[in-house]
């Protein structure tokens, strides 16, 4: 049973690398994007899950840090909640984030008209999704967070404001010039979101 549980985790890990990899070259074919109702893309709804979308090697270079970051919680998450609950997690934070994109993208279609092609992988949110997961349930403890590869000691909810403002500030700055960078930063808050609401719901009881 263990084999079969390292097994699943590891298969996606090796899913989502090698996806993000083919959607530098195919981006329209893989992510989320305009096309996938447009031009009936229909699949990309399927294997945006698997993807974390860069089209540079710096992206590629942070997306390796955040599987192994990914990596290294998961085996907490697993321990003690089993692997069935660590992939329903993953892909209900990767459906919130899709939610955040698709509301994201028709609001601001509505508003500016449809020139602008953003494509997106659902991977991201789904990771941070989880890492945030392990961060809720040590919401009031101090952890070790990794800040430029610098280690500092911080609470848990400092972090997930710090993850937050991570993607807010940047996102709202780059908008001010183009609206559709909203696109880029925003949806990852959804596998926040869904990351809470899970939590909420797992523990509320106790």
């Amino acid at each position: 049973e263990k084999t079969t549980k390292t097994s699943s985790i590891t298969y996606l890990i090796i899913a989502i690398f090698i996806m993000s990899i083919a959607a530098m070259v195919y981006p329209l074919y893989l992510t989320l994007s305009s096309y996938s109702f447009l031009k009936l893309y229909l699949w990309t709804f399927i294997t945006s899950l698997f993807v974390s979308y860069t089209s540079d090697l710096f992206g590629l270079f942070f997306l390796a840090i955040l599987i192994l970051f990914f990596y290294m919680i998961i085996k907490n998450i697993e321990r003690v909640f089993g692997t069935k609950f660590l992939l329903q997690l993953y892909f209900i934070c990767a459906i919130f984030t899709g939610l955040v994109y698709i509301l994201l993208m028709l609001l601001l279609q509505l508003i500016y008209g449809s020139g602008i092609i953003v494509p997106y992988g659902l991977a991201s949110g789904a990771l941070l999704g989880v890492i945030c997961f392990m961060i809720f349930m040590n919401w009031n403890r101090e952890m070790t967070f990794l800040l430029f590869f610098l280690p500092i000691r911080m609470k848990g909810r400092t972090i997930i404001i710090f993850l937050v403002l991570l993607k807010v500030v940047p996102g709202l700055l780059f908008a001010m010039g183009n609206p559709f960078y909203l696109l880029v930063y925003l949806p990852d808050l959804g596998g926040i979101l869904a990351s809470y609401i899970v939590h909420y719901f797992k523990f509320k009881h106790r």
